[in-house]
């Protein structure tokens, strides 16, 4: 409804203006047809504006002056989503542009400044801020900006006007008309298609009629949250924008005009100074005159060999007059070095620097001239800092006990001294290992009581101290609590009888209980550290139990000992002669192999008596020793890492065997090497007759058979696939031999 009556009142215009304006041939004069003319023309720019109100917003139009009624975003594009790249406060005054950056819609440069986007109307507003971008005018509610009424424009662009051509460094005057006296005019530069390129100046009008100002061609001002930056134009065309700061009155260039390069002398040398310069910094400038190619600096300090290379000179010169004193095109040609980075130790001593400019096209290098008594610069002799102590460990320890101390903390010298206070005083040599830490032995230990330690250099500087306590030393003492049953009975067709231990122990933080037995002489660990009750399967015959200090070690101090029995079963299992006699007979494969592969072994038992076996039972196991020393190892199904490192089959079974008879055990196991780089020779071992020798036989000697085994690393071969393949053959005819006995007498008649 609200358009419709405005284009009624547009219709009404219409009417009125071909109503009130006389015809042109009643004019007695030509003022007077000069006059009418004039009238003519601000009643077609008012339609104008109420055609443009009707197409956009509420009376705005391109060129209009506006003023922001709130806190207005600027964004980089119409739409909510855009950067935001500044804000119009409250106040603020900008200007419709006369045409626009392309939208989403395709659209003729003509077009109005203004789109619709997220529900709002957007106009592209040049805001006197020297900001540019786009603004919501408001809701159907509220209005974001008004029209500011009574501006308009009375500037004329007079030159550059269209088809001028000029050198890019050169001076030029900029001129326009006005209709006032006094007021102020910011010029900027803007493409061909009204995108502003940056600001020239900002003046006071001094006539009312004719404004000039001279321009340096190209040098423009880009404003940012740090102040304006000067920048330097490329070549191409433009135009010039005037704005009337007080009115929004604004006009451009009719026509673009055009910047070339200036003429450049290629052989110019370069021009440029060295200094001031100190330790930590190196300054100077160097360009070629006419040129806005920045340079490549390079810098020698001496006395010594330090240089500094490929420096770009284009770091802005902030003095006063620097491009027309120096005759570069623009303030961006200097250089700041800090050569502490390049060389944070340099001696101490003076030194001076010398600095070279290398042209960019010639490749001319010519040296900068340097800045009268500045170029050199003073290294004093470098201060050691005091040591620093963070901790020591251990911090308690046990008195008049061997002790070894690790130091932790910075600025730590080779020769550094421990200083000790307390019970006993003095210092103590320690080792270097790093900067950050100190090893210190004290073999005879400390006396009991509170130290405290520092650091003290070879240079004399001392840390802060720290505290160091020796406790009273403490005895360690334990007991087996009880061992039952004991005596232990093996039941009939077992052959071990379990024991459980209960210990306790105190100041032994690794105490735990070995057992060894008389009769075979296996001694190993049966309750380990922390483990306060355990179980321990004990063969027939006499067993000690021994509570040790440190489990680990058979040698450390005995806490208790108790001693137990085991009486075997009373049934045909053990006593005297049976007359069945197990024989470890074989193991395969022979090898060799490789790390990570996955093995079988095949162990043959044979029952090489003539009676059948007396009760079962009994058991065998495979053991693999990576030390290859045939050492003792522990019980069955324990790994100990000393010698025989690991039990391949633990406890294995041992079904009754018919005499002359064999039963084969199927292993698997995966091939491993302790030496990672070379190949390595393990020791396998099967035994039978377990637990030990626990059936009566006539031979206790063939209960077990040893064979020794290579592994490769992996990733390594064979060095004859042939004695491989030989190898492999070699088992399996072993494993068909032992099938065929079995089967002979399986079928024997009996």
């Amino acid at each position: 409804m609200i358009h419709l009556i405005k284009k009624q009142a547009l219709v009404i215009v219409l009417v009125g203006l071909f109503v009130v304006v006389p015809s042109f041939g009643k004019a007695a004069t030509t003022e007077e047809l000069q006059a009418q003319i004039n009238a003519l023309l601000q009643q077609l720019q008012s339609l104008q504006q109420q055609l443009a109100q009707q197409q956009g917003g509420e009376g705005f139009y391109d060129g209009a002056r506006v003023q922001a009624l709130v806190s207005l975003r600027i964004r980089q594009a119409p739409s909510t989503g855009a950067l935001v790249i500044g804000r119009a406060p409250v106040g603020l005054q900008g200007t419709i542009y006369r045409s626009c950056p392309p939208t989403s819609s395709p659209a003729p440069a003509s077009a109005t400044c203004s789109a619709v986007a997220n529900g709002y109307t957007w106009w592209y507003i040049q805001w006197d801020s020297s900001v540019t971008g786009w603004s919501v005018e408001g809701t159907s509610e509220v209005d974001f900006m008004q029209l500011v009424t009574g501006t308009s424009p009375s500037i004329t662009v007079l030159s550059p006007n269209g088809g001028e051509t000029f050198q890019l460094g050169s001076i030029q005057p900029i001129t326009w008309s006005v209709g006032s006296f006094g007021k102020t005019y910011r010029i900027s530069v803007v493409d061909q298609n009204g995108f502003g390129q940056g600001n020239i100046a900002t003046v006071t009008g001094i006539a009312a009629d004719r404004q000039v100002y001279y321009w340096n061609v190209g040098q423009v001002k880009i404003p940012s949250d740090r102040g304006d930056i000067l920048m330097t134009l490329n070549r191409g065309t433009y135009k010039i924008l005037i704005n009337e700061v007080e009115t929004g009155g604004s006009d451009y260039s009719n026509a673009p005009f055009s910047i070339v390069a200036a003429p450049t002398t290629v052989s110019a040398n370069p021009v440029g100074y060295v200094g001031p310069v100190s330790k930590n910094m190196i300054y100077g400038w160097a360009c070629v005159p006419g040129m806005n190619d920045y340079l490549n600096i390079s810098l020698s300090i001496t006395p010594g060999i330090y240089q500094i290379s490929n420096i770009t000179a284009n770091v802005s010169r902030t003095e006063a007059g620097f491009v027309q004193n120096s005759g570069c095109t623009n303030i961006y040609h200097g250089f700041a070095v800090n050569p502490s980075l390049n060389f944070p130790s340099l001696p101490a001593g003076t030194y001076t620097v010398t600095a070279t400019a290398k042209h960019p096209t010639t490749g001319v290098v010519v040296g900068l001239t340097p800045l009268s008594g500045q170029t050199t610069f003073t290294v004093g002799a470098a201060v050691a800092p005091a040591p620093s102590l963070s901790s020591v460990y251990p911090n308690t320890v046990i008195a008049l006990r061997p002790e070894a101390f690790n130091i932790y903390g910075f600025n730590f010298q080779s020769g550094a001294t421990i200083v000790y206070s307390g019970p006993s005083s003095g210092t103590l040599a320690a080792s270097f290992v790093n900067s950050t830490q100190l090893f210190l032995s004290v073999p005879g230990g400390l006396l009991q009581g509170t130290y405290t330690f520092k650091v003290r250099n070879p240079d004399g500087k001392e840390s802060v101290m720290l505290i160091v306590n020796a406790t009273a030393p403490t005895t360690a003492s334990g007991v087996i609590s009880s061992m039952t049953p004991n005596p232990c009975n093996v039941a009939s067709g077992a052959t071990r009888c379990r024991a459980t231990i209960v210990w306790s122990a105190t100041n032994a933080p690794s105490a735990g209980i070995r057992a060894r037995d008389s009769v075979s002489g296996w001694e190993g660990i049966v309750c380990a550290t922390g483990i306060t009750t355990c179980v321990f399967d004990a063969a027939p015959g006499n067993y000690t139990v021994t509570l040790r200090s440190n489990v680990n070690y058979s040698s450390s101090q005995i806490l208790d000992q108790k001693s137990g029995v085991v009486n075997a079963p009373s049934t045909s299992t053990g006593g005297t002669t049976s007359g069945a006699d197990l024989q470890a007979v074989s193991i395969s494969p022979a090898g060799p192999f490789t790390v990570g592969q996955s093995v079988t072994f095949n162990a043959v038992v044979k029952n090489a008596g003539s009676s059948a076996m007396p009760g079962s039972g009994y058991d065998a196991d495979l053991m693999i020793d990576y030390g290859n020393d045939n050492s003792t190892c522990q019980g069955p199904g324990n790994t100990l890492s000393s010698g025989c490192n690991a039990y391949v089959g633990s406890p294995l079974s041992v079904p009754l065997i018919a005499p002359g008879a064999t039963y084969t055990f199927s292993i698997p196991w995966t091939a491993t090497c302790q030496i990672f780089t070379a190949p390595c020779t393990n020791l396998l071992r099967f035994r039978v007759d377990l637990p030990h020798n626990l059936m009566p036989e006539s031979n206790e000697s063939n209960n077990y058979i040893t064979k020794l085994i290579t592994v490769n690393p992996a990733g390594t071969s064979d060095a004859s696939d042939l004695s491989n393949l030989a190898s492999a053959l070699n088992n399996i005819q072993v494993s068909v031999a032992a099938i065929a006995e079995t089967l002979r007498l399986l079928l024997a008649p009996r």
